[in-house]
């Protein structure tokens, strides 16, 4: 069988999603717990993307097949939350034909990124970039507003892809509380693209650079052309969409 599966996890913990040899890291966790707990060899696993050291989840999505297992969803959820530490949680299960793939069926997804220009608690800093100036809220939307809509993202990532066009569907920003949260939807990111984004779009906030340099790499995308990460601490893979 094939289960589609969404998970939560505190990023902080691990060392990313991708398996690494003598790291603790999501994919590797998982695939340890399938093989303990239902005593398989081989577990094949697919994410709908990869997430760095320090990224969070609200919605991460992965499936894998299960073969020759009789279980359904709901005891399936149970007895991986049973025996997950407390840093990754899952909260759905859905049994999918076995064609599914979480990564290549993928419609569009959501990230938020968390900035703190205020509060600056020491035990919320693995969960918020703090950045101890004040933002300019109207500069900074007007910045992310130069990135909705398809463009070669070249200049705004670190990938090794060929192809490096995505179309961002919607960039939203909300306050709240002390925190300033920006909402990105695309049918696909790039590696540390939203991180570069977001670090560009407030060094404009702050009179750092011009809103025309940001639309230059937009323009006339180039491999390091911007080169400044938001801290991966503060950014959230929200939802998947299929």
């Amino acid at each position: 069988m094939n289960f589609k599966i969404t998970i939560q996890y505190d990023g902080a913990n691990f060392y990313g999603w991708a398996a690494q040899p003598n790291k603790r890291t999501l994919q590797q966790t998982l695939v340890d717990h399938f093989q303990n707990l239902f005593k398989l060899d081989e577990v094949k696993l697919y994410g709908s993307g990869r997430t760095d050291r320090f990224v969070h989840a609200k919605g991460q999505v992965f499936n894998v097949h299960l073969t020759n297992l009789k279980i359904d969803s709901d005891q399936l959820k149970k007895a991986l939350n049973a025996s997950l530490d407390d840093d990754l949680k899952v909260i759905d299960v859905v049994a999918v034909d076995n064609s599914f793939h979480a990564q290549y069926d993928a419609i569009n997804k959501t990230y938020e990124y968390v900035i703190d220009t205020t509060h600056f608690s020491l035990f919320e800093r693995n969960y918020c970039w703090q950045i101890n100036q004040q933002i300019n809220l109207n500069k900074l939307k007007e910045a992310l507003a130069i990135f909705v809509g398809e463009f070669d993202f070249l200049s705004y990532s670190t990938s090794e892809l060929y192809d490096t066009t995505r179309t961002i569907n919607f960039i939203n920003v909300k306050e709240e509380n002390q925190y300033i949260k920006i909402y990105i939807n695309a049918n696909g990111f790039l590696k540390n693209m939203v991180r570069m984004i977001v670090a560009a779009s407030v060094d404009y906030s702050l009179d750092k650079v011009e809103l025309d340099q940001l639309k230059q790499w937009l323009k006339e995308p180039k491999k390091g052309a911007s080169t400044k990460l938001a801290p991966g601490c503060g950014l959230y893979l929200l939802e998947v969409n299929y």
